[in-house]
C-alpha cells in the first residue's frame, strides 16, 4: 500500500487476526508500527501527520489491552531449599548441564548472559566475570563485571576449558537444557530465570542493601538522576554479597 493511503483500517487488519492468540507478539508489532510511521511522518515521507498505529486515543478503542487478555506470567521460582537441593544434586553429578545450571544460580545472571560465557571474558586472578556489552540487557556499552564466589569456581571446575564454559560434544549446549534438568531435580516447572527472583527475594528477607542486590542483578536501579550519579558498581560489595548467596546455597 502507498503509506498515505494507510490508516487505522489498514492497521487493524494486520493486528486483529493475532491480538487474541499472539498478544505478545502482535503489541510488539503495533509498537514497530507506530514508530517506522512516526519516522516517516517526522522526514516527511508521509503528509498524514496522523499516526495510524497509534495506541492513546486510537487503536485502544478497537483492540482491548494486552494485560486484560493474557496476564503476565513470571518466570516459576525456586525457594532457596529447592535452589540448594539443585546445586547439591549438580556437584554430585558433573556434566556441562550440571555447570552451566551452578554457575547460572551462583551468579544470578540471565540465561544469554552465562550460556554463552567463554574463558576469555575470566579473570582468574581477580575473580571476575566480565559480561560483554552486547549480552547485557541494560544497554550498557561495558562489560558487567560479575564476581565470582566459590560456588561459581565450582561450576568452572566443571566447564570446558577452552572457549565457550558450557559445551557438549563440541556445541554449546541447548537453552533447554538447564531448564529441564531442574525441572526433573525439583519436580515442578521452575526456571533458570526464576533463580534470580529467588536471590532477590533472599536479599530482601536477609536486609541486603538494596543497590547492591540491584546492581548484582544488573537492573537498572533508581530513577535517572541516581542512574546519572551512582556509576559506581559495587563490585566488592558485590563480591561479598555473592559469597554470603554462595554460603547459603552450599548449606
Amino acid at each position: 500500500m502507498n503509506i498515505e493511503e494507510i490508516d487505522n483500517k489498514a492497521v487493524l487488519s494486520v493486528l486483529q487476526p493475532i491480538w487474541f492468540e499472539k498478544t505478545e507478539t502482535a503489541s510488539r508489532v503495533r509498537m514497530r508500527m507506530e514508530a517506522v510511521f512516526a519516522w516517516l511522518i517526522h522526514e516527511g515521507l508521509r503528509k498524514n501527520a496522523l499516526n495510524p498505529a497509534m495506541w492513546s486515543n486510537a487503536l485502544e478503542f478497537d483492540l482491548p489491552a494486552k494485560a486484560k487478555i493474557k496476564p503476565a506470567k513470571h518466570h516459576e521460582a525456586m525457594t532457596v531449599e529447592e535452589a540448594r537441593k539443585a546445586v547439591a544434586y549438580c556437584l554430585e553429578h558433573p556434566s556441562p548441564v550440571s555447570a552451566a545450571i551452578v554457575f547460572g544460580i551462583a551468579t544470578c545472571t540471565r540465561l544469554n548472559e552465562f550460556l554463552n560465557a567463554s574463558w576469555d571474558e575470566i579473570d582468574i586472578n581477580n575473580s571476575v566475570w566480565s559480561v560483554p556489552p552486547e549480552r547485557r540487557k541494560d544497554g550498557k556499552e561495558f562489560p558487567h563485571r560479575v564476581p565470582l564466589s566459590s560456588l561459581a569456581k565450582k561450576a568452572m571446575a566443571m566447564a570446558e576449558k577452552e572457549g565457550n564454559l558450557f559445551m557438549w560434544q563440541g556445541r554449546v549446549i541447548s537453552r533447554d537444557s538447564p531448564r529441564a534438568k531442574l525441572r526433573d531435580i525439583i519436580k515442578r516447572p521452575v526456571t533458570m530465570h526464576g533463580c534470580r527472583s529467588t536471590f532477590r527475594d533472599w536479599c530482601a528477607v536477609n536486609e541486603i542493601d538494596h543497590a547492591t542486590a540491584e546492581k548484582a542483578l544488573s537492573h537498572k536501579w533508581g530513577n535517572e538522576v541516581t542512574n546519572a550519579y551512582l556509576r559506581e558498581d559495587l563490585l566488592e560489595k558485590r563480591r561479598e554479597l555473592m559469597q554470603q548467596w554462595a554460603d547459603e546455597l552450599l548449606g
